[in-house]
Formats: structure tokens, C-alpha cells, sequence
């Protein structure tokens, strides 16, 4: 059985590294069956509709999957070693179904035509996709793709939580990733209606999702703050009950 989970694992990792290898060509516009500013097949107004419905349903999909009641089915139907893998794939998924039914349409929004300025565009892009990786990477790649939660079960080995670190850009960027994502989605040297509605879309998507996490770090925060405060409180106040059951004893002498 551990073999199999193992295999599934891998699998999942595959699906990954797969998604991504296709995802830098869609958005970079490489010579696929489809991409995202490819040639147009649709009518302007069809293209829009059916885009903006792949988009809501990818935002629905993500928390969906981060939702308490989906999480708890996972546990139940999935084995625990599992989870993070089969999560990760999920996502990918519909990634691929996403890139697999956009429409492209026309309507330049910005074409440049310098091609100095592409290569830098083209770097910018590039530098997007290295950020998420090389991100990925410095915030335990293999801690959030499951394969360390899998490696573990294979060798009987107790999972120990990692400790919270901020290495390399994290200390400069917190949001590494989001940085990465707003790069790709934004450098580009041909910008369509439909494009613009992707990134338009996706920045306020992860806008909100970056405030939501200062908001959950800033109470987190808090909660950590008054559990130290209630228990150096009664640290406090059983030294003050020692201190006094000590002085109490000295003047009974």
C-alpha cells in the first residue's frame, strides 16, 4: 500500500510539472494549440462570456477546496498522507481544463513593437515564472506539493513541523508568489481584451487574498499576544502566592 500511495504521489507531481511546462507556454504565447492571446475562433462578446465563466469558476474552485466542509470530506474519503498531493492536483486540473477551453479574441489593447522593449517584457516574464519557482522552493516546495507528508509515511518516520523561517527574497517580498503571478500575468508585449480581463481579474482576486492573509496573520498575531499575556499573568500571580506563603512562614518564626 505504501508503494501505491507513493506512485500516486508521484503522479500528482507529474500532473504538476506538467501544468506548469504548459502554462509557461499558454501565457507566454508559444507556438500551442492554444494560447492565451492566440488566434481569435469566437466572436468578441462569446469569448468574454465564456472566459470571465472559467475564471469564476477557477475563484469558486480555490475556496472550495480551502473550505472547512471540503476539507473534512478529504479526511474522511482520502487517506491522510494524501491530502496536500491530491489537493495539488485538484488544482491543476482545472488549470489545464481552464487553458484547454479559453477563447481568444482580438481587440489589441497595447501591442509593442520594439524589440528591445519585448526582451525586456519577455525577461519580465520569464523573471515571473523563475519568482514562483525559486519561491516554491524557499517556502518548502516539497512541504506543500505533499511529497514530504508521503516520503514520511513510506519510512515510518513522524512528521515533525517545519519551523517558520523567511529566507531569501521572503525578506524583501513576503507575497514572493503573488509578485510572481502579477509578473507574468502583466509583462507582455501583446495585450487582448481578454487578457486584460484575465489580469484584471487575477490581481483583484489576489488583492483581496493578500489582505484576507495580513488580516489572518494580524489575529493570529493577537491570539499569540494574549495567550502570553494570560500566561505570564498567572505566572505572576502563583509567584505572588509563593512570595506570600514564604513571608507568612518567616514572621510565624
Amino acid at each position: 500500500m505504501k508503494k501505491i500511495y507513493l506512485l500516486y504521489g508521484s503522479l500528482c507531481y507529474l500532473v504538476l510539472v506538467a501544468t506548469v511546462a504548459y502554462a509557461i507556454g499558454f501565457f507566454g504565447n508559444a507556438e500551442l494549440t492554444n494560447t492565451l492571446d492566440g488566434i481569435p475562433a469566437r466572436p468578441l462578446l462569446s469569448s468574454l462570456l465564456l472566459n470571465a465563466s472559467l475564471l469564476m469558476l477557477w475563484f469558486v474552485q480555490r475556496n472550495a477546496f480551502s473550505n472547512a466542509t471540503f476539507l473534512q470530506w478529504m479526511r474522511r474519503k482520502i487517506p491522510l498522507p494524501l491530502h496536500q498531493c491530491t489537493h495539488v492536483m485538484l488544482n491543476c486540473l482545472y488549470l489545464l481544463f481552464l487553458m484547454w477551453l479559453w477563447q481568444p479574441a482580438g481587440g489589441l489593447v497595447w501591442s509593442v513593437e520594439n524589440s528591445i522593449a519585448q526582451t525586456i517584457l519577455t525577461i519580465l516574464y520569464l523573471a515571473g515564472w523563475g519568482t514562483i519557482i525559486v519561491g516554491s522552493f524557499l517556502a518548502n516546495h516539497f512541504e506543500w506539493t505533499g511529497l514530504r507528508h508521503l516520503w514520511a509515511y513510506y519510512k515510518n518516520r513522524n512528521l515533525k513541523p517545519l519551523p517558520l523561517q523567511m529566507p531569501g527574497f521572503y525578506k524583501l517580498v513576503r507575497h514572493q508568489i503573488f509578485l510572481g503571478i502579477f509578473l507574468i500575468i502583466w509583462s507582455t508585449p501583446k495585450m487582448t481584451i481578454v487578457h486584460l480581463l484575465l489580469a484584471t481579474l487575477l490581481t483583484g482576486y489576489y488583492f483581496v487574498i493578500i489582505r484576507l492573509d495580513e488580516q489572518q496573520s494580524l489575529q493570529q498575531i493577537i491570539q499569540r499576544a494574549r495567550v502570553y499575556r494570560r500566561a505570564l499573568l498567572i505566572a505572576f500571580i502563583s509567584l505572588k502566592k509563593r512570595t506570600g506563603r514564604k513571608i507568612r512562614k518567616l514572621q510565624s518564626i
